[in-house]
């Protein structure tokens, strides 16, 4: 009912009819949504309710009285208590900023000021948190009077400067709280214009901190958030082609004929639309076309060179004939997206109203057939409003085109079952881990199809459950031969009395009839079984969409235990469960093979050996939650080489519990002698380098420790950023192959490579990086040349614009040459990246670095500059405790010339 351009005073004189006209919609979900108000704001409730409705969300309010934000967030309010909001909102403005700096006010009392303000509202949305719902709060909009004029935004005595430094505040805290989303009238009052926003006779009679026709922009802001929280927003948008993506026609100007790119201002306009379409793609939003025009000409006019969208960019293309509403239910179809994720953009008003007319749940704004205006109606709807910018959203179109090969390959079966096979499936099921929070709050809420109860919940919620002993709950990711499909499937069980009851069980669209489901039910049933729990008790309640999955657990094998209406009980007594993926790790279509969980069978096995590691591991993770992820995707990136090798998980643990007795034997020495227990280059080569059974085991466990030794963790990490954020490098030098995980990162974030020279002492290094790449069927590989030399021998006249040489120095006898010899191999503008240590015994360190000043020293004696750094001590500690006490310091350095 609401488009761009909202009509104000249209809404404000006929709320009352438009609300009973909206009462009338079917299938609205309730919400309770308290407003916490510092200025008057029962007119902003009453316009946020037909913004609401209109999405289909109808709302049981909570008001606070006038200006009571303060005192019902803190001090408790039985109501408000009672009252259990899904959301909050603080609608607070620059009114009710408690003191702006006067002009005799030092830099340091500013601050004090600054801070004071800042403090109150965290107090605000941390006794709100009690709640576990989300919490939208204004930022502040600027005064409409400057006293200081320009001056204004940049003394630190201005209001404007003052403003400016409380919402980067704020934004910096919505970005650490997980239930906290920005309402940004700072934005949304510049747009109306400051003098529009705010009526100061209004402010004084009724102490309203906006004008009455502002109310409807405001409340509408909000909705967009809401919607989005409570998973309404769109997914695909659909285009026209002809004065839609270009001006002209291409059917009649061909390719060469139509407005694109930079020469006329028409052409400027089309590329403007272009470059906004492109951005909504790369964060998520999937495009399609929907054309009245023929397949070949329609194609060609992404080929133009000044085309902004490429027809790659399209996950579905519908240039034909027929009807336009047809092709869009076909779009919809293809992308297996309820039709109601789509927004159709046509510059034809005939278009627009027969789409309108025949699917109306379709988003159609009345763009008109100006361009310029086309931006507008897509961007102040919000139709693709996000709350936050997750992998999984950038990756979205990624999984769309994999989905697109899978379903091109089914064709060729003759059965489905076999298609499921061939698809070589894998699922990683695991209990929800923090890095994945985001992820899982948002599926829950923006999944209807595949979702058995329907249920929401707030990142707060969703963070508690997380953490809470009575609930089962878990989390499916889906691999194949065609790509991830990422994490797609959420169970969560509340413990009681020997019972699972399953509130929620859900599962994205993109993975639907691939019997993921049943490799959740092995895995909720193994858990149950762990916690003496007997019967699981699962619950439908059905929905205008959920209707796909009203017969789930009776295919499981439940027994319907009780029904109203169209809501259904179910149970399952799991005593003689037979899990399908004990023996074969496959599911009941044998189709899926479930990961063997290699993480927790190689801690478990050290932390039996070593029952110290388990508490300091443990606390690792929990510092470092992405640590525990990296360590899973080492484990089966490695999995095939293992494999080759006959590697068992046992045999990499042991291999890890070995090289942590010899850096115990070998630091015990250390700090007896205050030397390296091998003495020269020659005598680690003989015992370590030379032996390939020693060097294999020994490089697995240094692997091993990237994930499980914080400094060497942090590094890693410190290498990771630098690789993925480089711009795309050609020639490549690699001093010491190692275990390959460097190696792996190059060629991971490396798109334009020529070629890749490694040159590494050991065979042994050599053959296992070597038979690591080919296990993974890596696409570079032949790219890369292996050299067994030493690296001060190595002769060539290449020039290299990166070289990366990890943990070297300290295993030489002479490192300055080494670096030397690195820095003639370094183009003028290449750069280096190295890691070392200082104190940091082990059976292969010869040279003694007694501080991460000697290694700085050192490159910049042979003219190296430092462009950035990292060090990493094994313990926190000050810098005392760590040169008294020779603790193991790690380093990192990234050099240039």
């Amino acid at each position: 009912m609401f488009k761009h351009q909202l009509d104000s005073d249209f809404i404000l004189r006929k709320k009352k009819s438009i609300k009973k006209e909206l009462l009338l919609k079917n299938n609205l979900i309730k919400k309770n949504i308290a407003i916490l108000g510092g200025s008057t704001i029962s007119e902003i409730k009453n316009i946020l309710e037909l913004f609401l409705l209109d999405n289909g969300i109808k709302v049981n309010f909570y008001e606070s009285e006038y200006n009571k934000y303060y005192e019902d967030a803190l001090f408790g309010n039985e109501d408000l208590d009672k009252f259990n909001p899904d959301i909050v909102y603080i609608h607070t403005t620059n009114q009710n900023i408690i003191k702006y700096p006067d002009l005799k006010d030092s830099e340091d009392e500013i601050k004090i000021l600054l801070n004071n303000e800042i403090q109150r509202y965290k107090s605000i949305w941390s006794s709100l948190s009690k709640f576990d719902c989300a919490i939208i709060q204004n930022n502040f909009d600027y005064t409409i009077d400057r006293s200081l004029g320009n001056l204004d935004c940049y003394d630190i005595h201005g209001k404007t400067y003052f403003i400016n430094q409380l919402n980067n505040e704020f934004a910096k805290e919505a970005r650490k709280i997980k239930f906290l989303y920005i309402n940004d009238i700072n934005y949304l009052s510049s747009y109306i214009g400051l003098k529009n926003w705010f009526d100061k006779s209004l402010w004084h009679q009724a102490k309203y901190a906006l004008s009455m026709n502002s109310i409807p922009e405001l409340a509408f802001n909000i909705s967009k958030i809401m919607n989005a929280i409570f998973g309404k927003t769109k997914k695909c948008l659909v285009l026209d082609l002809d004065n839609t993506c270009w001006g002209g026609v291409i059917g009649d100007d061909g390719v060469n004929g139509i407005y694109i790119g930079t020469e006329t201002a028409i052409a400027e306009s089309y590329t403007s639309f272009q470059k906004y379409t492109k951005e909504l793609k790369q964060r998520g939003i999937t495009l399609a076309v929907c054309s009245k025009n023929d397949f070949k000409n329609a194609k060609e006019g992404f080929e133009h060179p000044e085309s902004v969208l490429r027809f790659d960019d399209f996950t579905s293309f519908k240039a034909t004939w027929d009807p336009k509403h047809e092709n869009i239910m076909d779009i919809a179809k293809e992308i297996n997206i309820g039709i109601d994720s789509l927004v159709f953009i046509d510059d034809n008003a005939v278009e627009r109203d027969i789409v309108s007319s025949q699917i109306s749940s379709v988003a159609v704004p009345d763009v008109g057939n100006d361009v310029i205006h086309f931006i507008d109606h897509i961007d102040r709807n919000g139709y693709f409003e996000p709350i936050s910018l997750l992998a999984d959203d950038i990756n979205r179109n990624k999984y769309y085109e994999d989905n697109k090969k899978r379903v091109n390959e089914e064709s060729i079966f003759k059965s489905y079952d076999e298609f499921l096979i061939s698809l070589e499936m894998t699922a990683d099921i695991k209990s929800f881990s923090p890095i994945y929070l985001n992820r899982i709050t948002q599926l829950a809420n923006k999944t209807n199809q595949f979702n058995l109860t329907t249920k929401k919940y707030t990142a707060g919620e969703i963070e508690n459950i997380a953490s809470n002993n009575e609930y089962i709950k878990i989390y499916g990711r889906l691999i194949d031969k065609y790509g991830d499909n990422g994490l797609i499937a959420i169970t969560i069980g509340r413990i009681k009395d020997n019972q699972c009851h399953i509130d929620l069980w859900l599962m994205s669209c993109r993975v639907l009839k691939r019997d993921m489901e049943f490799a959740m039910l092995d895995e909720v049933v193994r858990q149950c079984k762990e916690q003496d729990i007997t019967e699981i008790i699962g619950y439908y309640y059905r929905s205008a969409k959920n209707n796909m999955v009203s017969d789930l657990y009776e295919k499981f094998g439940f027994l319907l235990s009780n029904t109203n209406n169209e809501d259904t009980v179910w149970k399952l007594n799991i005593s003689n469960y037979e899990n399908e993926n004990e023996n074969e790790n496959e599911n009941k279509n044998k189709s899926i093979r479930v990961n063997v969980r290699m993480k927790d069978e190689l801690l478990n096995i050290i932390y039996k050996n070593a029952p110290t590691q388990e508490k300091k591991i443990k606390v690792l993770f929990n510092e470092f939650p992405q640590m525990e992820l990296d360590l899973e995707s080492f484990l089966l990136n490695y999995k095939k080489f293992m494999l080759l090798e006959s590697i068992s998980v046992k045999d990499i643990a042991n291999s890890y519990l070995e090289m942590l007795d010899q850096v115990f034997f070998c630091r015990k020495e250390f700090l007896y002698s205050g030397q390296y227990h091998t003495q020269n280059q020659n005598e680690a080569f003989e015992h370590t380098y030379n032996d390939e059974k020693v060097m294999t085991n020994y490089m697995l466990a240094l692997a091993l420790s990237q994930f499980l030794w914080k400094h060497h963790y942090k590094i890693f990490t410190f290498y990771k950023s630098i690789v993925q954020t480089f711009d795309s490098k050609s020639n490549i030098l690699e001093v010491g192959s190692g275990h390959g995980l460097f190696l792996l990162e190059i060629l991971n974030h490396n798109e334009n490579l020529k070629d890749i020279d490694v040159v590494d002492i050991s065979k042994s290094s050599i053959r296992m990086t070597q038979n690591i790449l080919k296990s993974m069927e890596n696409e570079y590989i032949d790219k890369i040349v292996f050299y067994n030399y030493d690296i001060n021998l190595y002769k060539t006249n290449k020039k290299y614009n990166f070289i990366t040489m990890g943990e070297v120095l300290e295993h030489v006898d002479n490192p300055l040459s080494i670096l030397n010899s690195l820095y003639n191999l370094l183009s003028e503008d290449g750069e280096l990246f190295i890691t070392s240590c200082a104190n940091c015994p082990a059976i292969d360190h010869v040279y003694l670095f007694n501080n991460v000043d000697e290694i700085r020293v050192l490159a910049k004696k042979a003219g190296f500059k430092i462009k950035s750094e990292m060090v990493a001590p094994s313990v926190d500690k000050n810098d005392d405790y760590l040169e008294k006490n020779k603790v193991d310091i790690s380093y990192a350095a990234l050099l240039t010339k």
